[in-house]
């Protein structure tokens, strides 16, 4: 019964989860976010947790609350597989190995540049 029980809950709220990414503001390109749509979903996500600490099945519970962590986490990974990469300063290549010995050289020459810069330019090769 237990089982059957956490498996329901995490059924509603599993369908909850999905209406939240799906109606992300972060995710989709409209400038009106779906409040309403997002507020019943929230309803949703947390009503089946509420329903089981209520009627003391504290078994099917922590299930729930364990199964809800990794619903989330699969919902998300499935929302953003199609999601194009952003370009961050982070994610840039590194530099090959001729470049780095470049920039070490050329900054270890440059005398005139303060050291505090000349630091900064090392460290950016490693």
């Amino acid at each position: 019964m237990t089982g059957l029980l956490s498996l329901l809950a995490l059924l509603v709220s599993g369908i909850s989860l999905v209406v939240l990414g799906l109606f992300d503001p972060k995710r989709t390109s409209s400038r009106t976010p779906l409040t309403h749509y997002r507020r019943i979903a929230i309803v949703g996500l947390l009503l089946p947790g509420v329903v089981l600490l209520v009627y003391a099945k504290l078994a099917a519970f922590l299930i729930w609350m364990g199964g809800i962590g990794i619903l989330g986490w699969f919902v998300s990974n499935v929302l953003n597989a199609n999601r194009p990469e952003r370009q961050n300063s982070v994610d840039k290549e590194p530099l090959s190995q001729a470049r780095r010995k470049q920039v070490q050289i050329e900054a270890e020459q440059d005398s005139e540049r303060p050291i505090h810069l000349r630091a900064e330019l090392l460290s950016a090769c490693d």
